[in-house]
């Protein structure tokens, strides 16, 4: 009994990342899937299956808290997100994709901004960084 509970349980939640996944758009998902799906997880939630290597704990995507951000509120701009995907995190377990394509960089933040889109607000104003006296 305690075998098909669990089976079943696997069955719905394999059905509710599919449904999510199909809303998302593919591409979307299998850029995530191939870059990033092996430290953040599935789901986003830092456990993916070489996460365990590192010295530190991916980050958890779920949360909506991001250590760099331009904006006043903490969350990330799209700007942000593309340039950490690109440069990585300098002295963290966070790699730079500087290889990857453009196109595939904005395809893993539309994944983010749609997979989470309560952390991720249009049309926000920057920090202003006063000028130098």
């Amino acid at each position: 009994m305690g075998v098909l509970r669990w089976a079943v349980l696997i069955i719905v939640a394999a059905g509710a990342s599919v449904a999510a996944d199909e809303e998302i758009g593919r591409q979307d998902v299998d850029v995530y899937n191939r870059a990033c799906r092996r430290c953040h997880g599935s789901v986003g939630d830092g456990r993916g299956y070489e996460a365990w290597m590192m010295g530190e704990k991916a980050r958890d995507l779920r949360t909506g808290v991001y250590k760099y951000s331009s904006m006043r509120d903490g969350a990330p701009a799209e700007g942000d997100l593309d340039r950490i995907i690109k440069r990585g995190i300098p002295r963290t377990a966070m790699p730079h994709h500087a290889l990857m394509s453009e196109t595939d960089r904005r395809a893993v933040v539309r994944f983010l901004q749609e997979r989470f889109p309560g952390h991720f607000v249009e049309n926000r104003a920057p920090i202003e960084i006063p000028p130098v006296p």
